[in-house]
């Protein structure tokens, strides 16, 4: 496979695009976001992208099936398709769905599809792949939260897996499971703002700082109208810390000297 490197010519013009695609998703009607989500969905099979372009192209999904939840059987459909042929790329549907469920809107069919959730993120939260699993269990936790608040028998009939789950956590990965805001402190719907998208979500991404725009520029766009909010307080992305590592250091060192390398293998 091929990816680009971070902060690459090709890896920033992929971010923005995703930028777009956040933005636009919530105008697009049922037809048109049908064919959005299959583009979507068939490059995060591929597994392919920066951590960022992936994060970006999640969320957008995650936005449209806010909009057309019957759309989910498509991700579900991709889930299974990635535990036979791709597993490394199962992280990005266990995230969209979870996300989709723990936010959707209470309906006849919602005790039905957080069961559904419950009984096939579990096992990807016992696999070897040590990303998938955390991401997996987080997920997990997550719809757990939201199958407390429902009525019914579920909780008593999944809590005999829920406390497996939570004994799985090995105490030395612990960290993992806070230490990444997109797993913990990113909500799709509520970063649904312009200040986050082209300046917060960026930010905490590490995507160079010509990406980022800053927030007095932003800030003139208050009196306009849009479709989505200009901020939202209830946004934790502002506050959201990535430490920085040195390969950070060293690829902006690469970029203030201009070495504009595309693709590695």
């Amino acid at each position: 496979r091929q990816r680009h490197f971070e902060n690459s010519s090709i890896h920033k013009v992929r971010h923005r695009l995703c930028q777009v695609y956040v933005m636009l998703c919530p105008l697009l009607v049922v037809d048109h976001a049908t064919l959005v989500l299959e583009e979507l969905g068939t490059t995060l099979m591929r597994h392919s992208e920066q951590s960022s372009v992936r994060q970006s192209m999640e969320w957008a999904v995650t936005v449209i099936l806010s909009k057309h939840p019957d759309l989910l059987d498509k991700v579900w459909a991709w889930l299974e398709e990635a535990g036979e042929t791709k597993p490394g790329a199962a992280a990005s549907f266990l995230i969209i769905i979870s996300g989709h469920l723990v936010t959707r809107d209470p309906g006849d069919d919602i005790i039905e599809q957080l069961e559904s959730g419950l009984r096939e993120v579990a096992p990807w939260a016992m696999t070897q792949n040590f990303y998938t699993r955390i991401v997996a269990q987080i997920c997990f936790r997550k719809l757990w939260a939201r199958v407390e608040k429902t009525e019914g028998e579920r909780r008593t009939k999944f809590q005999p897996l829920h406390e497996c789950i939570l004994k799985s956590v090995n105490p030395k990965n612990a960290d993992k499971i806070t230490e990444d805001f997109y797993l913990t402190v990113f909500a799709p719907l509520i970063c649904l703002n312009i200040e986050d998208i082209l300046h917060n979500f960026p930010k905490v991404c590490d995507i160079s700082d010509s990406e980022i725009i800053p927030k007095e520029l932003l800030a003139e766009f208050k009196d306009y109208c849009h479709h989505i909010p200009l901020t939202n307080d209830l946004s934790k992305l502002d506050s959201a810390v990535k430490h920085r590592t040195k390969k950070d250091t060293q690829l902006e060192l690469n970029e203030s000297q201009s070495m504009n390398i595309q693709k590695k293998p």
